[in-house]
């Protein structure tokens, strides 16, 4: 997983997680009562990993010009 932050002074900032890191830490922020669909959500966007390589998630553009992309 790869996390982009581009600031309006075209500042960029690359951060290189492993999925299944980012994952873990999803689903351990997750509330007891929910894990079963965050598991379900997991095991989904895994299988997009495998059938489409890199899919950007999220992508946000804020009215300063700043942008944060997260790509699997």
């Amino acid at each position: 997983m790869k996390i982009t932050v581009v600031t309006d002074e075209s500042k960029k900032i690359v951060l290189h997680v492993p999925l299944w890191l980012g994952l873990r830490f999803a689903l351990h922020m997750t509330p007891q009562n929910g894990r079963e669909e965050m598991r379900a959500l997991i095991r989904g966007l895994k299988a997009a990993k495998k059938q489409w390589g890199h899919l950007r998630i999220v992508e946000i553009t804020s009215a300063d010009g700043d942008v944060v992309e997260i790509t699997l």
